[in-house]
């Protein structure tokens, strides 16, 4: 099948009309969030009083992406260390380990709020602007463009934080949070 292209200018044009595309049918696939809350519990990202009290702190409106079991979602990089802390009990963390994690967690607020604010507003950005008639091809290009590169960020961000957190843990640890891994995923 040959894609056409909307413009010869740009070589990746064929791909970025393929993502609009599915973007364009993605609530259908994955559900509206009214429909995923009702199927998920309308309180599943509002773990304040949950092991460990602490507030998630994502700047993608509570939403992690890590996923439910076919519900479409594909993970998304977040302050992994706020989950890190609500394990505290089941990973037996001893006070010096969640100080740590505290640390690296607030770290990354610090240095990731802004790029995730304006990831969410280039995510609203885009809803609006494929649903526009006409689309503009040029200015959705430039707002995958901005997407990308702020993924892209918060992606080394995430996968540094997870590196840093996982250094803290004992071996003992790494194996409870591996078989937890196993169990949640059916392997």
């Amino acid at each position: 099948m040959k894609l056409l292209c909307y413009s010869t200018k740009n070589r990746h044009q064929p791909l970025r009309m393929l993502l609009v595309g599915a973007l364009m049918c993605a609530p259908l696939a994955v559900g509206t969030p009214t429909v995923m809350a009702a199927e998920h519990g309308s309180g599943h990202h509002k773990m304040g009083g949950m092991m460990g009290g602490e507030a998630h702190g994502s700047g993608h409106g509570g939403s992690h992406g890590m996923g439910h079991k076919g519900g479409g979602k594909s993970m998304q990089p977040h302050n992994a260390a706020v989950h890190f802390l609500q394990m505290s009990q089941m990973l037996d963390l001893d006070s010096h380990q969640q100080m740590k994690i505290r640390q690296i967690r607030d770290t990354y607020n610090d240095r990731n709020a802004a790029d995730e604010a304006r990831l969410s507003a280039a995510t609203a950005d885009l809803k609006s602007l494929i649903h526009a008639d006409p689309m503009d091809m040029e200015i959705i290009d430039q707002v995958l463009t901005r997407k990308a590169s702020l993924e892209g960020r918060l992606w080394r961000a995430f996968v540094s934080q997870l590196h840093d957190i996982k250094a803290i843990l004992t071996d003992d640890q790494k194996a409870r949070l591996r078989a937890k891994h196993m169990r949640k995923h059916g392997q």
